[in-house]
């Protein structure tokens, strides 16, 4: 699959939430297909940033985002962060933030 491809799903994602009514506020594809390193079984890596994964309800959401991943594509690999973990200093947020194709 090429780097295409994974925008692609990844919108089609996109358009799945927002059908759905999830709330977010960035989605970003991450990962090796952001890089171009993408591999014949690579997953697609996509950020999902929304202050509702914060509090004690965080888990019903992030259950929620991969339900809506299966219905497009199971290569999705949802992570979701808040505004505050995102601008953080985690590995993982300095990658997306650095390496990271904002679809949204």
């Amino acid at each position: 699959m090429s780097k295409s491809d994974a925008r692609k799903i990844v919108k089609s994602f996109v358009l799945k939430m927002k059908q759905d009514g999830f709330p977010f506020e960035r989605v970003y594809l991450f990962g090796s297909y952001a890089k171009g390193l993408n591999k014949k079984w690579s997953d697609i890596d996509v950020c999902v940033v929304s202050n509702k994964f914060a509090g004690k309800n965080w888990d019903s959401y992030e259950r929620r985002l991969w339900r809506l991943r299966r219905e497009i594509d199971s290569r999705i690999e949802p992570i979701g962060m808040t505004n505050e973990e995102f601008s953080g200093l985690s590995p993982l947020s300095e990658e997306v933030r650095k390496t990271g194709i904002r679809m949204v």
